[in-house]
């Protein structure tokens, strides 16, 4: 075909530069401002323990009944959304490979979190969290912290640094 040139051009990694667990998950639960607001009432504290257990159970069918050690860090199977106060976008992107008691933690954490910053006007935990954070494109991205038993937001620019690093290794690490 004349006058078609295919050629390649190299970037440099920057917020472009896919983020798989930035990717949306196959199954996203979106947990939207008025259950947040009903779930703040009394009759909504019930609900949430039948929605925690429909989480859960959904949780199993996805990942089965034994673990697997899969690759990634980061789920692309699951993920729950929701929104700040402000209307942000919010991501908590799960952990392969934990176990169930594990996910029902999370779950427990991703809702006293939410509940805890719809029912504040400020500093609760995700407030604190995203103040000084970067969005990549229009949402904070948490994952959870074995360590600290609580969600925390995914710093951006050292997820660039890290890739760079991977893809780049100084001559030092030779």
């Amino acid at each position: 075909m004349s006058g078609l040139h295919i050629g390649s051009e190299k970037r440099p990694i920057g917020l472009y530069a896919a983020f798989e667990w930035a990717i949306p998950t196959l199954i996203a639960v979106y947990i939207l401002r008025p259950y947040l607001d009903a779930f703040l009432s009394e009759a909504g504290k019930d609900h949430y323990s039948v929605l925690k257990r429909a989480l859960v159970k959904l949780l199993e069918k996805i990942y089965g009944s034994t673990l697997e050690q899969r690759p990634l860090r980061r789920s692309l199977l699951f993920s729950v959304q929701s929104a700040t106060r402000d209307g942000e976008q919010i991501k908590f992107v799960f952990p392969e490979g934990v176990d169930h008691e594990t996910y029902s933690t999370m779950l427990d954490e991703i809702f006293g979190m939410l509940a805890e910053h719809h029912s504040m006007e400020e500093g609760d935990r995700l407030s604190d969290q995203i103040s000084n954070s970067t969005m990549l494109g229009r949402t904070y991205y948490f994952e959870f912290s074995e360590g600290q038993k609580s969600w925390i937001v995914i710093d951006v620019n050292s997820e660039i640094e890290k890739r760079k690093l991977a893809e780049h290794p100084s001559k030092d690490d030779n």
